[in-house]
C-alpha cells in the first residue's frame, strides 16, 4: 500500500527510495520482511528499535513526510 501511495509524488518516492531502498523495493524486500516476520522475538525487537532510534529510518521518513507536506 505505501508503494502505491509513494506513486503519487514523484519527488516523496524519489526521498523515500534513498533512505529505505531495501526495505520498500525489490529484489530485496519481500526477503527483508519475510527474515523481519520469523526472526527470533529478541532480534526482532532489536531490528524494529533500529527503525524508530532518533537517526532510524522511520523518523528519517517522517522528516520526509513534514517537509513536503503542502
Amino acid at each position: 500500500m505505501l508503494r502505491d501511495r509513494l506513486r503519487e509524488d514523484e519527488v516523496v518516492q524519489t526521498q523515500f527510495m534513498m533512505v529505505c531502498d531495501n526495505e520498500l523495493y525489490e529484489p530485496h524486500a519481500t526477503g527483508r520482511w519475510r527474515d523481519l516476520a520469523q526472526m527470533p522475538r529478541a532480534d526482532f525487537e532489536a531490528e524494529a528499535e533500529a527503525f524508530i532510534k532518533p537517526d532510524g529510518v522511520f523518523v528519517a521518513l517522517r522528516g520526509i513526510v513534514e517537509a513536503t507536506k503542502g
